[in-house]
């Protein structure tokens, strides 16, 4: 029997993957010889330091140390952005820099990220500095299903003429309107020479159809009346919020989680826009659906989620995105277990790279308004994956000082200082920390200062306490 693993990419536990395959292989079979393969080809020492120190944060795990012959390179740089846009533009920025250095392509670069819908932001820096990319292993943000779903609402609501609109979304969710029924909505409406929203009006008059036929068909052209009356004065993001609450789309999409936050994304766009209203926010979508991404005569930039990046490799990587409860995600923040496996995701992200390595976060959401449906970017704390980051071997960043005007020929900005969020106590939101009844848990909350301070914490085993931070040990 002869076995390859690693347990420290072992990412698909959610599929079903079981790292105590790997962990346990030696009790399972106890006179197998291990070949520990630590020694690297792709990464300088630096990146290779940084996912050593991040891996070794996991409790569960064997150990390794990876190694290379390689130059030792420039230190990662780790971006803090004002919210998602600025975010986007250093990065689109970034790329333009490396690219006219003459050091690297397009096809040499990747934006990593720990869900499909952070791509929405990155794609519109792209664009706007005119930057081919491509999105890989899926579809870019305004192709989604969902998103040309909601799309199709909007146009109807501000075109009742719009047929096309109007097939996509009359059953979507459904509403128990079959094909037969269609077939006879659209020989009326051709009959009559007008659209189909007007049809359904048309019907209900000379009872054209069953009575809960029309009721359903009623209900639908209420609720697209009752939005564009609204569009005519309120903004877009009012609007759209609406649409989400009446046609009740989030409960149609059910437990598909990704295509849930795709529709949030969308909405915090909406309200990024302030209150331009729904005709122009209409224009801005279809420039983004349509425009031109530029011709390079090269390979694009690459876009992906950490999992879909795994196996490959590229001379420059940008992880975008690493706030808490987006990485890790806010769905494993409950079981060490599952913690431990968004970990070994972030060094999966890591050691994609050969070369460059970038992080980023935000430090406060795009909108100054609260989001009703927008969950996942409540909290703009900077990841705790963040900390595991070894001092040596990376730089910190923020618009105080800009990046390209500070670097050197080889891309290093030895003099960005560190900005600290730490408190009086020492600990900080998302730290792991330890307890002597309690176990191993994760801070969420912190009130009070110094010998006060108390502590909310999230314990793998014991669900949330609140406790005297003096009592916990900081587990780094």
């Amino acid at each position: 029997l002869f076995v390859v693993g690693d347990d420290s990419q072992s990412i698909y536990g959610w599929r079903g993957a079981d790292i105590n395959n790997i962990l346990d292989f030696e009790k399972d079979f106890p006179r197998a010889k291990i070949v520990k393969l630590e020694r690297n080809y792709r990464s300088t020492s630096t990146i290779l330091g940084i996912a050593n120190s991040v891996i070794e944060k996991n409790l569960k795990k064997k150990k390794k140390n990876l190694w290379t012959e390689n130059p030792v390179g420039d230190k990662a740089v780790v971006f803090k952005a004002a919210d998602t846009a600025d975010e986007a533009h250093f990065v689109a920025n970034q790329i333009s820099y490396l690219v006219k250095s003459g050091n690297f392509t397009w096809g040499d670069i990747a934006i990593l990220y720990r869900a499909n819908f952070q791509s929405r932001a990155i794609e519109e820096g792209l664009r706007a500095q005119k930057i081919a990319y491509k999105v890989v292993s899926g579809v870019s943000f305004y192709q989604r299903q969902e998103i040309k779903d909601v799309i199709a609402y909007l146009r109807l609501i501000q075109n009742p003429k719009d047929n096309v609109s109007f097939d996509r979304i009359v059953n979507v969710p459904p509403r128990k309107i079959g094909r037969v029924t269609l077939q006879k909505l659209r020989e009326f409406s051709e009959t009559e020479r007008i659209s189909l929203l007007d049809t359904i009006e048309y019907c209900e008059d000379q009872k054209l159809l069953p009575d809960q036929t029309l009721q359903a068909l009623s209900r639908f052209r209420s609720i697209i009346k009752e939005l564009r009356l609204a569009s005519e004065n309120q903004p877009a993001a009012s609007v759209l919020q609406t649409l989400i609450e009446r046609t009740g789309y989030l409960d149609y999409l059910g437990e598909n989680y990704q295509r849930e936050e795709n529709v949030k994304e969308l909405l915090r766009f909406a309200e990024v826009s302030e209150d331009m209203l729904l005709s122009d926010f209409l224009d801005l979508v279809l420039l983004s659906t349509d425009e031109d991404r530029g011709d390079s005569g090269e390979k694009e930039v690459s876009l992906m989620t950490v999992h879909a990046a795994k196996g490959l490799e590229f001379p420059v990587v940008f992880i975008i995105g690493i706030n808490e409860d987006v990485f890790p995600h806010q769905k494993s923040m409950y079981t060490l277990e599952e913690l431990e496996e968004e970990r070994r995701l972030f060094y999966v992200a890591i050691t994609r790279a050969g070369n460059l390595l970038y992080f980023s976060y935000s430090s406060k959401s795009s909108s100054k308004k609260t989001y009703l449906y927008s969950s996942s970017m409540r909290n703009t704390s900077r990841s705790m994956f963040l900390d595991d980051l070894p001092r040596e071997h990376v730089v910190y960043e923020s618009h105080g000082r800009e990046f390209a005007k500070q670097a050197s020929d080889s891309h290093s900005i030895e003099k960005a200082t560190y900005e600290s969020d730490d408190t009086d106590c020492n600990l900080r939101f998302g730290q792991r920390v330890r307890h002597k009844k309690f176990g191993i848990g994760v801070v969420k909350r912190i009130e009070g200062k110094g010998s006060k301070a108390v502590a909310t914490v999230s314990f793998f085993n014991f669900g949330t306490k609140k406790i005297l931070a003096s009592f916990l040990t900081f587990l780094g």
